[in-house]
């Protein structure tokens, strides 16, 4: 419990919930009353005389085979008569109990965390948990939200009420979209934008055109490459295509696919050396450079 309180006690959120999935009533102990557990504590004192105290004595080897000699064990223990009772606890079981037994839920339980986060402009919602991003209906942008996440699932609610729910994703920096959720104007910039700077580089050159689509590929989602595309193409204005074509060439050979490292290839002027400039050379002789003479 949370916290006590004579009539209304507050439950653990995660244990309430799994009490919600097997359709079950939680009563707490009352406070300062210990006989209230006795029968739980004289369980786990039985428990450990007729099944603990006999694994304990041998070996084993697997877990399948202390699993077995448990399961022995227990059955044992709950064919065995109670004192000063007619029955066993299976009997019990089987004549009273068994009927009022419900059918387990249609889907296995899976142990549940809450995190809270406020949607960002561009419909997402942040896991810390995976450090991924999961979008959320645009109405809700600005909102402060819950989030419920399991091993196979992420939810996400807003006043009790869910607003989107997930396949959960454990890339981190990832994202994971559901194209409803988005804005209109961020749907027609989500299926133009790409295309569009792809055609632009095109217009400048070859190695333009597959640097952008270096970056649009490199980036963990297509708009974070939207600012940096829109910066290598603005540098043509400044330098000029044929210079912002070669520095591309020379961003290709680097493997370096961003805005600054075209920035820093044209600042350098790295894009009008040729490439055999740039290949090894032997060091000239100098009167002040030592031969090896020197070192023996």
């Amino acid at each position: 419990m949370i916290k006590n309180n004579k009539y209304e006690p507050s439950l653990n959120e995660i244990f309430a919930d799994f009490a919600r999935h097997y359709d079950t009533t939680i009563l707490p102990c009352r406070a300062y009353k210990p006989r209230d557990k006795s029968l739980v504590e004289n369980m786990v004192g039985i428990v450990y005389t007729r099944i603990f105290s006999i694994i304990n004595e041998h070996t084993y080897y697997t877990l399948e085979s202390i699993n077995y000699k448990i399961r022995e064990l227990l059955d044992q223990h709950n064919a065995t008569r109670l004192q000063k009772r007619p029955y066993s606890r299976k009997e019990l079981f089987e004549e009273v109990e068994k009927q009022y037994l419900q059918p387990l839920p249609s889907h296995k339980y899976e142990l549940k965390r809450y995190a809270y986060a406020t949607v960002y402009k561009n419909c997402f919602v942040y896991l810390n948990k995976d450090k991924h991003y999961y979008s959320v209906p645009y109405q809700f942008i600005g909102q402060r939200v819950k989030i419920i996440y399991s091993n196979s699932t992420v939810e996400v609610y807003r006043k009790y009420q869910r607003i989107a729910i997930h396949k959960r994703n454990t890339e981190i920096y990832q994202y994971s979209t559901i194209e409803d959720h988005l804005d209109p104007n961020h749907q027609f910039i989500k299926k133009q934008s790409s295309d569009l700077f792809i055609e632009q580089a095109e217009q400048i050159g070859r190695y333009c055109k597959e640097l952008i689509i270096k970056v649009l590929g490199d980036k963990r989602h297509p708009e974070q490459g939207y600012k940096s595309c829109r910066g290598v193409l603005s540098l043509s204005s400044k330098v000029g295509k044929q210079r912002l074509e070669n520095a591309c060439k020379r961003a290709l050979e680097y493997e370096a696919y961003s805005y600054m490292a075209i920035k820093n290839i044209l600042d350098n002027n790295l894009d009008t050396i040729k490439e055999e400039e740039t290949s090894h050379k032997i060091i000239p002789l100098h009167k002040n450079i030592r031969g090896k003479e020197c070192y023996q």
